[in-house]
């Protein structure tokens, strides 16, 4: 693949990681295993094979950004969407260690890791979402990000004053935290399995 498009546009100088599924699934849902391996295949191994294809010629000309868009999902553990989280988190991983790669190469080559708030994309998700806070429009989640990344920022929120209160809300006591999940609440609505499984075990 990056030897076609060499061949037809030349070096790649940026990728940027945006393909992935939002999907919710309850944790013991027996009927999510497919699910399960396709949200980690395209969220996180899509990102690593494509990273991996790319960024032996940028550290050859010394020069590019590895790009990935996250979420705050990866800040914050929410109910219902347990794999779609954990492929966030370990995108914030692979991208720290490769920042650290690239520091310890002396690289010039830059990752940046973006992490919105759920954004207005597709009105088939937005229908399973109850949030207090509204969808952001792509056209103002587009400008932040854009200007993150012609700044080469390592990682950053989107809105920016995200990430500040979101890290500070961890280091509190769990009931409180819970507490304040609960007045800013998200909400993903799962598929008709998920609902039965969770009607069962609620006490």
């Amino acid at each position: 693949m990056h030897e076609a498009v060499m061949k037809e546009l030349g070096p790649v100088d940026i990728v940027v990681n945006n393909a992935g599924i939002v999907l919710a699934h309850m944790y013991v849902n027996p009927e999510s295993d497919q699910l399960i391996e396709n949200l980690i295949n395209v969220n996180l191994l899509g990102q690593i094979w494509i990273n991996r294809e790319l960024l032996p010629s940028m550290l050859e000309r010394n020069h590019g950004q590895i790009v990935a868009i996250s979420s705050m999902s990866s800040m914050s553990g929410l109910s219902g969407i347990s794999t779609y989280t954990a492929t966030k988190w370990a995108t914030n991983g692979m991208m720290e260690s490769l920042h650290n790669e690239l520091r310890e190469l002396k690289s010039a080559v830059v990752s940046t890791t973006v992490c919105p708030y759920f954004i207005e994309t597709n009105p088939e998700i937005s229908k399973h979402l109850m949030l207090r806070l509204p969808e952001m429009p792509t056209s103002f989640v587009g400008e932040i990000v854009i200007n993150g990344i012609l700044e080469n920022r390592r990682i950053f929120s989107v809105p920016n004053h995200f990430m500040f209160p979101v890290k500070l809300v961890r280091m509190l006591p769990d009931n409180l935290q819970w507490l304040i999940n609960k007045i800013f609440y998200v909400n993903i609505i799962g598929f008709p399995k998920d609902i039965e499984l969770m009607n069962r075990y609620r006490q």
